[in-house]
Formats: structure tokens, sequence, C-alpha cells
């Protein structure tokens, strides 16, 4: 669709020097721009939802996006804190602990 925009001169020179440096067009900065600023306004709307709705309402790129970004987060959490534990995920039989077979 064509339209036409007023766009304040600063903006539009950030924008261009922006699609310059990526190698990219002014209309995919600007796109990219707009799909940013109205995934943010759907935020709130997503959260009304449970967690496991929001997870099954993401595309692919989005889930690994979200994985990749948690995985980041940790490392710096751990690496920030190192004398924290980090959980252990082995799922192991519901029913006895490390400490009840050690007992035995």
């Amino acid at each position: 669709m064509v339209t036409t925009l007023d766009i304040p001169d600063d903006v539009l020179q950030q924008a261009k020097l922006k699609a310059a440096q990526e190698g990219v067009t002014l209309k995919e900065i600007v796109a990219r721009a707009l799909k940013m600023d109205l995934a943010r306004e759907l935020t709130p709307v997503r959260s009304a939802c449970s967690p496991q709705e929001r997870f099954l309402k993401l595309s692919r790129t989005e889930r690994a996006t979200a994985f990749l970004e948690e995985s980041k987060a940790m490392a710096e959490f751990y690496a920030a804190h190192p004398d924290e534990l980090i959980p252990d995920f082995i799922d192991e039989p519901r029913g006895e602990s490390d400490e009840q077979r050690k007992a035995r």
C-alpha cells in the first residue's frame, strides 16, 4: 500500500542513516519500527492469556526468539551471581529423593 507520511526531519535522517548502515531500504526500517511499536501495544492483551496460551499463539520464530532471550538472560544472571545454584532439571521418577536413596 502506498501512503504519505509526515516525518520530522531529524527522525527521517536517523532512519535513513540506519537503513544505510544496515543495507536495507527506508521502507523496511519504517515497516519494522511500526511492527515493533504495534507489537508493544498488543502485549497487554497477550499477557491476559495464560502462559501456555501465549506460548501457543507465538510463531516458531517468536518462540525461538523467546527461548534465546531467556537463555541469554539466564546466562547473564548466573555469570553475575556465580554463587547461585543452577537448578537441576534432570527428570527423575517421582518418589524417592537422592537423600532417601542414599539412606538405603
